[in-house]
């Protein structure tokens, strides 16, 4: 089975999220960009020409981390961090049956996405740098942007836990 490989570049001096991913060849693929002073997290995952595609966006005063990714005002997937010493991260589909299972190492800088049995992508960040950078790894019968999103979505809960 191929992949598909992305980049993920995180703006490190912003005052809202910005986040660039690039394919294998180094273009522009996607964006996710938060918007300014916003107390919770709310950002516009969308396509290299703009195009809107998710909104990324935290449910706040939850015991566990939660976050949808919502299209035209519709909750398309819930995205939920288990605690555990390794980080659980559970995708739960609302609109179509495409649950994952991510399961991250006891650092936290790789991860892998289970579609049940099956692993469909895979993330490793690079620990070197002080902005979320990441290579990911995609199944090419998979939903990229939405594994895309999530990979945002972690890389968001860990400068939370961090700055906790």
């Amino acid at each position: 089975m191929d992949f598909r490989k992305y980049r993920i570049k995180e703006k490190m001096w912003s005052f809202n999220d910005e986040y660039k991913i690039y394919d294998q060849n180094e273009m522009l693929a996607y964006v996710a960009k938060g918007k300014k002073f916003v107390f919770k997290k709310h950002l516009v995952f969308s396509d290299w020409q703009g195009k809107e595609l998710f909104m990324i966006r935290q449910k706040m005063w939850t015991f566990k981390f939660t976050f949808f990714l919502q299209k035209e005002d519709r909750d398309l997937c819930k995205v939920i961090r288990n605690f555990s010493l390794k980080p659980v991260i559970e995708v739960h589909s609302l609109d179509e049956d495409y649950n994952l299972t991510v399961r991250g190492n006891l650092w936290g800088n790789q991860y892998h996405f289970y579609h049940g049995e099956d692993e469909i992508a895979f993330v490793s960040k690079d620990l070197w740098k002080l902005a979320g950078h990441y290579g990911v790894a995609i199944r090419e019968d998979q939903h990229d942007a939405k594994i895309l999103a999530t990979v945002v979505i972690i890389d968001i809960i860990q400068s939370i836990e961090g700055a906790a």
